[in-house]
């Protein structure tokens, strides 16, 4: 009976013991794609958001000197 006992302590040890692995394994893979975002995806859409930013400042001072160019003619 005390072997019996035994045997289903280490049953469900290993049960913890094999749910705690794939936990860790999960949560690895959460922090790579957690580093992933922080120092790649998200650094390369700021630079995107700046890009376009310009690009529409830009546009807007050549539209504007445009339309003052068609009005003084």
């Amino acid at each position: 009976e005390a072997y019996e006992a035994l045997v289903e302590d280490i049953v469900v040890a290993a049960e913890i013991e094999t749910t705690m692995r794939r936990l860790i394994e999960e949560i690895e893979k959460v922090k790579r794609r957690v580093n992933a975002l922080e120092y790649r995806v998200i650094p390369e859409l700021k630079s995107t958001e700046a890009f376009i930013r310009q690009r529409l400042e830009e546009m807007e001072r050549d539209n504007f000197m445009r339309l003052k160019r068609f009005k003084a003619t």
